[in-house]
């Protein structure tokens, strides 16, 4: 290597003389880039002496593997006079390779013209071969990561096998396969190809050998390593299988995991242009997805054993739903005709469950949920755990609709009872949809999936229903989980009771009806609103037996008031719409009344106008059926809601319930708005009942406008039945 203090042309100029004292390489060549001066950190770079470089092409510094596209744009920029930096694989002296970052600037004369060229240059071969370094681990994780979620997806051993050839023939070469040793390690056997072309795939999918016939294959099963395998280090029998299959090598790499015999290997082919080493990543590469194939082959190798295990889900020991979809495609494939129900049923608000009671106390309430089903369902039919909350039950022979619903009122019906979830009691309901087909049909596969989204489809919109999309304005928690307990324990006991607010005539001024209240009176919290209570009944399906039995009391209380009253009284309740909802719920209005055979007071059902957005269709029939047993219909707190004139043409309304903001607007716009409603009341027909009169010159103002009846702490506050017999029979002074 040149010393320092070798002698060197230097042109004249300051330029030159500057770069000589810089600690970085620096080039001085004319326009056409021959060299002019090299500076002493240049000759210490490249190796050169300064009689090797002057007056020749800097392209003396590039050899065999610099990159042409870097060498065209370097020109390119040259040519047009524009500086240049770019990294660049140049050559020592003595044939060496190192990484030169260059940076070359132009100089030119008064006239803008290119005299010479200045560059400095740096070996940068260490942070490029750490670059590099750093780049080619950072593509084996994400390769390896690739790989391992591949695998993943894979449960049979030869579905491994597939997978892997074709990983392996990614990676560059021309042919992949994995072959897999048998059980006892005697033979090897082809278990997937990739690349390989037609006339010569047959036979390589049907390759199989033995250690004692394949010298190397007997090696690598003593001692795994990875093995190059060409021309000149190839067995007589390794050369026959070159022949063979038109190969010029390849690489053999075992599948092994840890200190055990080898699954087989994986085996990489070059037609041509076989290393005399492999390159130190490929070689990594192969090796890491060898042992991860181990991984995969050793899963897959369990699988019978993870099925027998599938089948069974191991909370309930209820049957899995992979199990129960194969045994409902084995029931559907049957030529007998039969029908077949799939109920899909989710646990609500188990996750109220286990944030109060923990996990164990969730998992408890699944367990026993699941006994409950399978008692209920009985035998011959099937009971399987969906996942998570959801429960699946066929029903493997059905006569109609009325005998699958009969079934989820006797699953509703067992759900009632308290379940002890962690030490504590607790209620459980389910949201349920369910769905039928008839045996013996095409595709037994197909339907079965078809049946089961149909019913978790219903199952999802019945939940809908019931508690809206987000659940908005549940309660949360402790208290939540308490309060639906408490609400059970008081339904079971006869706790929610209704109160009376007599109604009173506006025109005679003679009692005309009351409205039943619900009133839970809580041993500890005191008085809950209904506000509060009614929502989570409804959400817990307890509103059905709460609406028994407010409306079996009130039918009592209104037969002893029209004992006392001269003229028939109206008796109104309200009702939810998942009460109207129940296809049972006309019949058990109509029961109750035929108890009072000689009545002459009224019965009318109260529904909120917003509550109609929910079953519509539903409600409207139950409603129509009511109406034309001479049940009579208010809508409650018309105007605060979904008011429509085509709510009111079609619903079988029989009166209004003017909302309570209305009567309390004061001033002529008030006026003006209880004047439109009356208007539109009466020119429909219906009777028109103002709420929450509270005052005087409220009664006054509603007498003038023509209102009906009103109701109200004016006239009366909402009593127990006791009290409310001995209301006024005319209204009140006041």
């Amino acid at each position: 290597m040149a010393s320092r203090q070798e002698q060197h042309r230097l042109p004249d100029g300051d330029v030159a003389r500057a770069l000589d004292q810089f600690p970085d390489a620096s080039l001085i060549t004319d326009a056409d880039q021959r060299i002019l001066y090299a500076n002493s950190a240049f000759l210490d770079t490249t190796g050169y002496r300064v009689s090797d470089l002057l007056g020749r092409n800097c392209r003396l510094l590039q050899g065999p593997d610099t990159d042409p596209a870097v060498v065209a744009d370097m020109r390119s920029a040259l040519d047009a006079a524009r500086p240049f930096d770019a990294e660049i694989l140049n050559y020592r002296a003595d044939g060496e390779p190192f990484w030169n970052h260059i940076a070359i600037r132009p100089l030119m004369d008064e006239t803008g013209t290119v005299t010479q060229f200045v560059s400095s240059q740096t070996d940068v071969t260490d942070q490029v071969l750490r670059r590099r370094s750093d780049q080619e681990r950072r593509e084996t994780t994400e390769l390896l990561l690739d790989v391992a979620r591949r695998l993943a997806t894979a449960t049979l051993r030869h579905d491994v096998a597939a997978m892997l050839a074709e990983i392996v023939l990614e990676l560059g070469f021309d042919r992949s396969a994995v072959a897999l040793l048998g059980t006892r390690g005697v033979q090897l056997r082809m278990a997937a190809t990739a690349g390989w072309p037609a006339d010569l795939e047959a036979a390589a999918k049907s390759y199989t050998t033995t250690p004692t016939e394949y010298p190397e294959l007997a090696d690598l099963i003593a001692f795994p390593r990875q093995l190059v395998v060409n021309d000149e280090t190839a067995s007589d029998f390794a050369r026959r299988d070159l022949e063979t299959f038109q190969i010029a090598g390849y690489v053999a790499t075992p599948v092994v995991a840890g200190n055990r015999p080898p699954h087989g290997l994986l085996l990489a082919y070059w037609r041509a242009g076989v290393p005399a080493v492999l390159p130190p990543t490929l070689a990594d590469r192969l090796t890491d997805i060898a042992a991860l194939a181990a991984v995969a082959l050793d899963k897959a190798s369990l699988i019978e054993q993870i099925q027998r295990d599938a089948d069974e889900d191991g909370l309930t020991r209820l049957m899995a739903r992979a199990a129960l979809e194969r045994a409902l495609e084995e029931r559907l494939s049957r030529d007998d005709g039969a029908r077949v129900a799939v109920v899909y049923g989710d646990v609500d608000h188990l996750k109220r469950v286990n944030d109060v009671r923990g996990h164990h106390g969730g998992d408890e309430l699944l367990r026993q949920i699941g006994r409950r089903l399978k008692a209920i369902a009985g035998p011959g039919n099937l009971v399987g755990r969906a996942g998570g909350d959801e429960f699946i039950v066929v029903l493997s022979d059905v006569g109609d609709d009325a005998e699958v619903e009969a079934f989820v009122r006797r699953l509703e019906e067992a759900l009632r009872a308290p379940i002890d979830a962690g030490g504590q009691k607790v209620y459980a309901t389910m949201s349920i949809g369910w769905a039928t087909t008839t045996t013996g049909r095409p595709q037994p596969s197909a339907r079965a999936a078809e049946l089961l989204m149909a019913a978790d489809s219903r199952m999802y919109h019945a939940k809908r229903r019931r508690h809206g999309s987000a659940e908005e304005g549940m309660l949360r928690g402790e208290f939540a989980l308490r309060l639906d307990t408490d609400l059970h324990d008081a339904v079971a006991n006869g706790r929610i009771v209704p109160q009376f607010q007599p109604q009173y005539d506006l025109r005679t001024g003679a009692l005309c009806g009351y409205e039943a209240l619900a009133r839970w009176e809580h041993a500890e919290l005191g008085p809950v609103p209904p506000s509060t209570f009614i929502p989570l009944a409804e959400d817990n399906r307890l509103i059905h037996p709460i609406g028994a039995q407010i409306l079996e009391q009130a039918t009592t209380f209104i037969e002893e008031a029209q004992r006392r009253a001269p003229d028939p009284l109206r008796l109104q309740v309200n009702v939810s719409t998942r009460e109207l909802a129940r296809p049972d719920y006309p019949a058990a209005v109509l029961s109750r009344l035929e108890a009072s055979p000689a009545r002459r007071w009224l019965l009318g059902l109260e529904i909120t106008e917003s509550s109609l957005i929910v079953d519509r269709p539903r409600v409207q029939d139950a409603l129509t059926a009511l109406r034309a047993q001479g049940v009579g219909v208010a809508i409650d707190d018309f105007g605060s809601g979904y008011s429509s004139l085509s709510q009111l043409q079609e619903l079988p309304a029989t009166e209004l319930k003017i909302d309570k903001s209305f009567i309390r607007r004061e001033g002529a716009v008030g006026t003006s708005m209880l004047r439109a409603i009356l208007a539109l009341g009466h020119s429909l027909g219906l009777q028109i009942i103002a709420e929450g009169v509270e005052t005087r010159e409220q009664l006054a103002t509603l007498r003038a406008l023509g209102c009906d009846a009103a109701q109200g702490f004016l006239l009366g506050a909402p009593l127990p039945a006791q009290q409310a017999l001995r209301a006024p029979l005319t209204i009140p002074e006041v």
